[in-house]
């Protein structure tokens, strides 16, 4: 019965030929050499164009993410960038490849113009909001100085609370360099602000106030507006054509050499003189005292300048630079040097022969006894800074503080000159000098103990033993002048004023 049927298959059973699956344990799925086949088997199965990369199938599997595989492919690109670097640099030798991180920034150009752009409109702001800060309405009264307010009360323009609101808009008024802050809607007192105001005016007064204003002080090196004017008029009338250098500066005056251009007709070769500028405002010279007290011939303070400048024309055969011209504090004298140079001081000379040393302190000598004789003056400041060697000849400068012999410490300042004359040549080894007192009595014609102090006896000299002429003439200045004058005329049967007239 069933030989010719087909019996159907049964859910239970399996025909012989068919393969049985593989039992596989537990202990076999945690084995990690299984698990390292299974990762093999499914990175062959992987797009073979990785392969192109440079990534090998061992290196894929050990690539446990994308973010693995990404940074190996970077690092790929990178190096093939590299290269071809290095094969463009050796191509091309002579180019020069420089790489850095610059195309990593990004580009600021666009926000550095908005940067500007912002601080325009900023400032711009700024100056208005400064503006509208600043101008805020000020409280306006009638013409009768009071008014009412929204209650009815009674206010004046003196108002304590409306002044004080006015006294801190006055303060933004003052000047600038008072650190008075920001006070804008503050309120100031009327006693805050009048310190504030004082002090102000004050500290303007103090910077403003010009030293030794009676005798007209000359700043910038003597060089003031009347200084100036008088200078072009000389200039003008054809005295010189130019201010020059400056040839030396002192505590009393300052020397500029000026020079008259050769024309061919009126003048035929250049010229140089020196303009002697006296110092009106005479804050260097600490000292001044010494000289000009008890000296009968300084009472008015506007003549003191003129007075001395008309000292150094009153010479007696004494080498020094001759006077050309006199307006008020100004003298144009000659020039002592040659082609334009100025001649030397004493102290500026490189002294090797004693013969010459010994001849320049005899005329140094000579020129001190006939400053002391002849015009009744002592130098007062003579030293190897004040004495011009030129030629041979000694030339005597700087007589403008000299004093008359009438001074009452006129023999001390005589005293301080011999020394500093003997210590300059001492010390450059001139022999067969005088002593001081020696020097002393030769030049005043006293006779003065050699073994004695010389200071002492000056003092005693100047107690007990002064001139009673001298005193006689220092009571009446004028007389002295015009007994001098007219005998100096009867001499001479010459007008001395004439040429400077």
């Amino acid at each position: 019965m069933s030989s010719g049927l087909k019996v159907k298959e049964s859910a239970w059973c399996k025909k012989e030929t068919e393969e049985m699956e593989s039992v596989i344990s537990f202990a076999e799925i945690m084995s990690e050499e299984l698990a390292e086949q299974l990762e093999e088997e499914n990175a062959s199965s992987l797009d073979p164009s990785i392969a192109q990369y440079g990534l090998s199938p061992n290196e894929l599997a050990q690539c446990k993410s994308d973010l693995e595989l990404a940074r190996k492919l970077q690092e790929e690109f990178d190096r093939e960038y590299e290269m071809s670097l290095k094969s463009a640099e050796t191509k091309e030798i002579r180019t020069k490849i420089e790489f850095g991180f610059e195309r990593y920034h990004p580009s600021y150009d666009s926000d550095y113009d908005l940067e500007e752009e912002l601080s325009e409109d900023d400032e711009d702001l700024r100056e208005v909001a400064i503006d509208f800060l600043y101008s805020r309405p000020k409280d306006e009264f009638p013409s009768s100085g009071y008014m009412r307010d929204g209650s009815g009360h009674l206010i004046t323009k003196h108002d304590k609370e409306i002044a004080e609101r006015r006294n801190s808009e006055k303060v933004m008024h003052l000047p600038i360099d008072i650190p008075t802050g920001d006070v804008v809607g503050e309120k100031l007192s009327n006693r805050v602000y009048n310190k504030l105001r004082n002090y102000c005016k004050t500290d303007q007064r103090r910077n403003a106030r010009v030293k030794d204003k009676d005798e007209k002080a000359t700043n910038e090196l003597s060089m003031d507006k009347v200084t100036r004017l008088i200078i072009y008029r000389f200039i003008t009338t054809g005295l010189f054509d130019v201010i020059g250098n400056v040839i030396a500066t002192g505590k009393e005056s300052i020397v500029l050499r000026a020079i008259a251009h050769g024309d061919g007709v009126r003048l035929f070769e250049e010229k140089h003189c020196a303009l002697k500028v006296f110092k009106m405002a005479l804050s260097e010279f600490k000292n001044r005292s010494e000289y000009v007290q008890d000296d009968y011939r300084f009472k008015n303070p506007r003549r003191v300048l003129r007075i001395w400048a008309e000292k150094e024309m009153v010479r007696a055969g004494v080498k020094c630079p001759k006077p050309i011209r006199l307006r008020k504090h100004i003298m144009i004298m000659t020039f002592i040097g040659s082609n334009g140079i100025a001649a030397r001081k004493l102290k500026d000379i490189e002294w090797i022969d004693q013969e010459i040393i010994y001849d320049t302190f005899l005329q140094v000598k000579e020129a001190m006894i006939k400053m002391f004789s002849d015009c009744n003056l002592v130098h007062g400041d003579l030293s190897e800074f004040n004495i011009l060697y030129h030629e041979n000849d000694v030339y005597i400068i700087d007589v403008s503080q000299a004093m008359d012999i009438s001074h009452p410490r006129a023999l001390f300042f005589l005293l301080r000159d011999i020394n500093n004359v003997l210590e300059f040549f001492g010390k450059l080894g001139t022999k067969n000098l005088p002593s001081a007192t020696e020097l002393f009595n030769e030049i005043t014609g006293l006779n003065m103990d050699p073994e004695k102090n010389l200071v002492v006896q000056v003092e005693h000299f100047e107690k007990d033993n002064r001139n009673v002429q001298l005193r006689c003439d220092k009571a009446n200045p004028a007389d002295m002048e015009l007994r001098l004058y007219n005998a100096e005329v009867a001499e001479t049967h010459n007008d001395l004023a004439e040429p400077y007239n």
